[in-house]
């Protein structure tokens, strides 16, 4: 079905059953419902109170064809949201656990764990680290082991046009490069993320790890793209100028159509994703985390004190 969400890891099966009973109107209900959800939970998931948020939102063209065309980046959005609400609100073990939700497409979205690991934010990465346990037991049990194997037999046949990847490797194949230098290319984007987590508050590390992470995707196309909405908001209304100015040209409305130029021309679009991170990453790099944040040493205190979330 051209509607239908493939490629996700098994566990995500169970909720797609929810919507068997006529699935394209379904699909489209739950994705523009998690849509509005996202856009009204942004501003208390980034810490402040903005009513242009919703239409940020509505008006990111990638998120708007993403929910159009029937993908789910909403739904992960929405996930990774309320993991920074819990975050703002002290609760690091469910934050972690919300979080592993995002595994559903693991070649995206698992970069994300470097940011709890590296930033020692122990009691989320044990959140994320349970959730991720727990989200493997149903997809084994929804596939076994035979079809966890041809789970990923299935991606690797996956029909593939990498020149219009924004990721590193449309970088390569744009300029007809050997496709091993894909490999140093995304490394780097998952070391920004560690240098990152380890130097910047833990909202701005999450927000940063996707425009990273999607560029260290091999395996992305433009409806991921979408996903870059929740850090434009988040870094645009910044008291840093360069961050913001970033953000506001990521949000132009032209560089959402690049993907459709030829190699190598089709190389601004991949670039974009690459820039967007590596100033973001160098704006964020010059920072410290804040030595009084009192949510941090509170989790700090209870993470020695082995207390539970």
């Amino acid at each position: 079905m051209g509607l239908s969400p493939f490629f996700r890891a098994p566990f995500y099966c169970q909720f797609l059953r929810l919507l068997s009973w006529h699935f394209t109107q379904a699909w489209f209900a739950v994705n523009l419902a998690a849509a509005l959800a996202f856009a009204n939970l942004l501003p208390a998931a980034l810490g402040r109170r903005d009513v242009s948020y919703p239409f940020v939102v509505a008006l990111f063209v990638s998120f708007t064809l993403n929910v159009g065309g029937g993908q789910d980046a909403s739904i992960m959005l929405l996930v990774i949201a309320v993991a920074l609400w819990l975050v703002r609100t002290g609760r690091y073990g469910w934050a972690g656990a919300a979080l592993a939700l995002t595994l559903q497409k693991p070649s995206l979205y698992a970069p994300l764990m470097l940011v709890p690991l590296a930033g020692k934010h122990w009691r989320m990465f044990r959140g994320y680290a349970g959730g991720a346990v727990a989200l493997a037991a149903v997809s084994l049990w929804t596939v076994g082991v035979q079809g966890a194997y041809q789970y990923l037999d299935s991606v690797k046949r996956y029909a593939l046009v990498p020149y219009k990847m924004p990721t590193a490797r449309g970088v390569v194949e744009s300029f007809s490069m050997a496709p091993a230098w894909a490999a140093p290319l995304a490394f780097a984007g998952l070391v920004m993320i560690v240098i990152v987590a380890r130097r910047a508050d833990l909202p701005s590390a999450i927000c940063f790890a996707l425009p990273a992470a999607l560029f260290a995707n091999p395996q992305s196309y433009g409806h991921d793209f979408a996903i870059l909405i929740l850090p434009v908001a988040h870094f645009y209304f910044l008291s840093d100028r360069v961050m913001s100015l970033a953000s506001a040209v990521l949000f132009f409305p032209l560089i959402h159509f690049l993907m459709v130029l030829p190699p190598p021309w089709s190389a601004l679009y991949e670039l974009s994703v690459g820039a967007y991170g590596s100033i973001l990453a160098w704006r964020l790099a010059r920072s410290r985390r804040p030595a009084t944040d009192p949510r941090r040493n509170q989790e700090l205190r209870e993470s020695r004190s082995g207390s539970l979330s």
